[in-house]
């Protein structure tokens, strides 16, 4: 038997690059085309490995577990295990799905088929081997609450990404521009003038703020902050649960847009890192979006 290795290399290329970009988008996260191709290439080389003396240690599981890590890796970078590790489970799902996708379609076409050492052989008698069928018994429900699972947690970080804003501050010279979320839970006003306020993230705060100010916030030094701010600043109470009620900051930018408009409103200052993966750097009142409309 002829084996054509490059064509064989090629093709799991294409594919380990197509699941990849799958969980990209299913997953809605940003990411480059070099960065994919480069994590489907390192994929692809299990083929090659297969044909080695050292075959049977590439072929273990546990080889090719890490290998998928180290392509969710490539592909997506690391920013957190919890963030991590939900790219590496999406992946999977993805692959099971496709890959299921492929079985059931060869089942289609063909009556009966069984894997031996990583390559399909059919056949068109019997109703399959024992061995066959009680992995299936097995393996089927397993595989149905995992993708339930993973369908949940996909239309949770789907519909969360629907609440989200292109957010641009400007304090003077300084600039942010990020992502925003739509919390109906921030109710925070200015009591003076009845403008609502958007609450900063630490890593948004450290970029508008100089250090100084930072670590004055961090220890809540409220006079000493007011001294060294170059902007005025104002204190408002707000509570959160399982705590006393505190003093917020806020200041009133220079510019505040929302997707493009501009809003009146507050920023609130914190340092309080908002999203695990700075998937967001602050958290938008709804009363700003009636403005944006």
């Amino acid at each position: 038997m002829t084996v054509y290795l490059d064509m064989l290399y090629v093709l799991n290329v294409l594919i380990d690059y197509l699941l990849l970009t799958l969980t990209a988008r299913i997953l809605n996260i940003p990411y480059k085309k070099r960065r994919i191709l480069l994590a489907a290439c390192v994929g692809g080389l299990i083929v090659i490995f297969l044909f080695t003396p050292m075959a049977s240690f590439f072929y273990h599981p546990l080889f090719k577990i890490c290998l998928s890590f180290m392509m969710v890796y490539i592909a997506f970078s690391y920013t957190s295990i919890g963030r991590f590790l939900h790219h590496v489970l999406t992946f999977y799902f993805m692959t099971f799905i496709v890959g299921g996708g492929m079985i059931a379609l060869h089942f289609l076409l063909q009556t009966e088929f069984q894997l031996v050492d990583g390559i399909f052989q059919t056949k068109t008698s019997g109703m399959g081997n024992p061995v066959s069928w009680l992995f299936v018994c097995i393996s089927f429900p397993l595989l149905y609450i995992f993708s339930k699972k993973r369908m949940n947690l996909l239309s949770f970080q789907i519909g969360r990404t629907k609440q989200m804003v292109d957010v641009s501050i400007t304090i003077e010279e300084k600039q942010l521009e990020c992502r925003g979320l739509i919390d109906t839970g921030n109710q925070l006003y200015d009591p003076l003038t009845n403008k609502p306020v958007l609450i900063l993230s630490k890593k948004a705060v450290e970029t508008l703020f100089t250090p100084i100010s930072v670590s004055l916030l961090k220890n809540q030094s409220w006079q000493e902050l007011i001294e060294h701010s170059p902007y005025a600043l104002r204190f408002i109470p707000y509570t959160v649960i399982g705590k006393e009620t505190q003093l917020l900051p806020i200041t009133k930018p220079t510019h505040l847009l929302i997707d493009g408009q501009f809003v009146d409103g507050y920023i609130g200052l914190t340092h309080i890192q908002l999203s695990e993966a700075n998937e967001f750097l602050c958290i938008v009142h709804p009363k700003m979006m009636q403005e944006v409309g």
